[in-house]
């Protein structure tokens, strides 16, 4: 019973490794909700892989203008369902009290340059 337990589980963590960018943001928009008082972060995911992704987890990361590192936010997407090569818009919602919660009400995502770090995917 350990033995399969554990061959299950090394099966597992070899298809939650993702290679450089499994997931490449193809667009971001940022947004206030519906009050503008929740900060929202969307982003166009692109799947460059050949299987389909079931989930994944990872931290978004934004720089501003000037290169400047603006947006650090960890995400975790349980049933993101993106098809091999093919791509989905997915958000999340910053917590009011996060300095990124104000950078999102109050900026254009259009001036900030995104990218999806550190992933873990599962296929």
């Amino acid at each position: 019973m350990k033995k399969t337990l554990l061959t299950i589980a090394a099966t597992i963590a070899i298809t939650t490794s993702a290679q450089a960018q499994d997931l490449k943001v193809q667009g971001t928009e940022f947004s206030g909700g519906q009050f503008n008082i929740e900060g929202i972060i969307r982003l166009d995911l692109a799947n460059t892989t050949s299987k389909d992704i079931q989930a994944f987890k990872g931290t978004i990361l934004c720089l501003d203008a000037f290169d400047d590192e603006a947006i650090k936010l960890t995400v975790k997407a349980r049933s993101a369902n993106i098809p091999a090569n093919s791509s989905k818009q997915l958000s999340w919602k910053a917590s009011m009290l996060s300095p990124v919660n104000d950078i999102l009400i109050n900026n254009d995502a259009k001036n900030f340059r995104c990218s999806l770090e550190d992933q873990k995917i599962v296929n």
